[in-house]
């Protein structure tokens, strides 16, 4: 167990390590993400067995046209008319964990299950999506368009770390008076980055204590085991398992 308001540098070794055994010991990427959420979510808690997190989520892009039918009519009703490729990416959510039970399942979601990101404009116009791409260090041009010779440049070993210290209030973090104020969220940390096939990962915890930078930070660590542990599944779908 860990606790965010007590966190060192000993406590993310130990966590990283947990996460990269998501990985080893699941047979799909779903079981992979499912188990990253759950570690999380059920793993930082603080002396009283609280919960650190309200909330655990992890998204994937995706292209539009591999998504399963639900999901795909779940983003067009996002974009209200805006025409979607096969080839639009979309930020997927595969996993998530939190203390209401439709927060546990990702068919419950209302508005997350699947965001195109058709362009860079579009993606510029969601506050909290493009924020969190932005501290990431992604470039937005890969991320709406991973087949762009950009990929080829771009530094996959740096990890950097979406933070939003305060959430009460934030422009960043929508549902202000539905879900940051009810549930008590404090901060907010998202870490990922990019796999190979060019698939953007990004994992966020809505925390009910106040992180301090220097724990954030340190999730540089977390998002570098996670991609080990998604690495096996990386151009395979939910279901399949890797050769």
């Amino acid at each position: 167990m860990f606790d965010l308001s007590d966190f060192g540098l000993g406590d993310m070794t130990r966590l990283g390590a947990k996460l990269r055994e998501a990985g080893e010991g699941s047979q799909t990427l779903a079981a992979a993400a499912d188990r990253i959420v759950s570690l999380l979510h059920d793993g930082l808690v603080d002396s009283s067995g609280e919960k650190n997190c309200a909330l655990v989520r992890l998204f994937l892009t995706k292209a539009h046209g591999d998504l399963e039918p639900s999901l795909q009519e779940a983003g067009a009703r996002l974009m209200a008319g805006r025409e979607l490729t096969p080839e639009t990416r979309c930020l997927t959510l595969l996993a998530t964990r939190g203390v209401e039970s439709a927060w546990c399942d990702p068919t419950e979601s209302e508005g997350h299950q699947s965001i195109p990101l058709p362009s860079a404009e579009v993606v510029s116009s969601i506050p909290m999506v493009s924020q969190l791409l932005a501290q990431l260090g992604l470039d937005l041009r890969i991320v709406v368009d991973p087949t762009s010779s950009l990929l080829l440049e771009r530094d996959q070993t740096s990890y950097n770390v979406f933070y939003v210290p305060d959430a009460r209030g934030s422009d960043y973090i929508p549902a202000q008076a539905e879900f940051v104020e009810p549930y008590r969220i404090r901060s907010v940390i998202g870490f990922g980055g990019l796999l190979p096939s060019g698939s953007v990962f990004t994992v966020l915890l809505f925390t009910r204590v106040e992180v301090p930078k220097s724990t954030a930070d340190m999730f540089r660590n977390a998002a570098m085991n996670t991609k080990l542990a998604l690495l096996p599944f990386d151009s395979f779908s939910e279901g399949e398992t890797p050769a």
